[in-house]
């Protein structure tokens, strides 16, 4: 990964030598720290909500296969990624072209950045309720023609995963919200609230002894909670950016 990138920027920075090393010269010191004062927060709070954020995707898997077994993890991981395959493909295309024009609107037009929230919006909820409904209509069926008899369970689940997928769909591309915006604070919110429903729901189907498919379902409402309060968060920052809302 470092190695991968690191060849990337050096054609980047090759191509303009001369102007970036001229650039970063007539910098003063003092205006370093003004530029590292300014964007601290990428670090300082980007990096455990980065982290709190990989837990809260990455720890049901675990505690699915400490309470129901490696097949029912198995089943639940592989249910997962294929929900999230459209995340992946469809999404980061999507947030790649939200955040080029999220940049452009804060800088030129921030009274169109309600509006344009909106339309991503919207435009991600019907993106979402496609493969919601392949899912639907295959059901353990269609996993069990594409990955064999032995992934059935995987299609069961997947439908009580839908929920989380969706949300996730539906969110995540507009998160870029946080980097251009300057609401890293305020993510930390959706992050802490993401891992304590995790655990919160983990708890409560090991205590009224769930089943698999139940327990799943529960973990996916929690997510798609967390993910309600991450949306609210993301509509308060692009709010503070119109000027509608003061800063916290």
């Amino acid at each position: 990964e470092v190695l991968g990138r690191g060849f990337g920027c050096v054609p980047l920075g090759l191509a303009d030598s001369r102007g970036t090393w001229g650039a970063l010269r007539s910098q003063t010191a003092s205006a370093m720290r003004r530029v590292i004062g300014r964007y601290k927060d990428f670090a300082l709070i980007g990096t455990p909500s980065g982290l709190l954020n990989a837990i809260a995707q990455w720890l049901p898997l675990p505690l699915i296969a400490a309470q129901f077994g490696a097949v029912s993890a198995g089943h639940f991981a592989l249910g997962l990624r294929v929900l999230q395959a459209p995340a992946v493909l469809v999404g980061m295309s999507i947030a790649d072209a939200f955040h080029a024009r999220l940049a452009i609107l804060a800088r030129e037009r921030p009274a169109q950045l309600t509006r344009f929230f909106l339309q991503a919006s919207m435009l991600l909820v019907t993106l979402g309720l496609l493969p919601a409904a392949v899912v639907i209509v295959l059901g353990d069926s269609g996993f069990t023609w594409i990955f064999g008899a032995k992934w059935s369970g995987a299609g069961v689940l997947a439908i009580a995963l839908l929920p989380w997928a969706t949300a996730q769909l539906v969110v995540s591309p507009l998160s870029r919200a946080v980097y251009v915006l300057g609401g890293q604070r305020a993510k930390l919110v959706y992050d802490v609230s993401a891992v304590c429903l995790v655990l919160l729901c983990a708890l409560a189907a090991k205590r009224n002894d769930l089943s698999v498919r139940q327990a799943v379902l529960l973990l996916s409402l929690g997510q798609v909670v967390a993910y309600a309060i991450y949306y609210l968060v993301l509509w308060r920052i692009v709010q503070r950016a119109t000027g509608l809302q003061p800063r916290a």
